[in-house]
């Protein structure tokens, strides 16, 4: 007998903990792009497509 008990699940313990912060982090970096770059980018450029389109109606 062991005078320390084997540490048992430690393999699947880390690897679950990988995974999981790997997809946690990179579903909150998806979500600082898509809201924090993406959508203010689309809005500026559907802005001036817009506003394009009034100065094109109005010549």
């Amino acid at each position: 007998m062991a005078a320390i008990a084997p540490i048992r699940g430690a393999l699947r313990r880390s690897a679950l903990t990988h995974i999981t912060l790997g997809i946690s982090c990179g579903l909150a970096g998806g979500f600082a792009f898509w809201y924090g770059h993406h959508v203010p980018k689309v809005g500026a450029r559907d802005a001036w497509y817009m506003e394009q389109e009034q100065k094109k109606a109005q010549a």
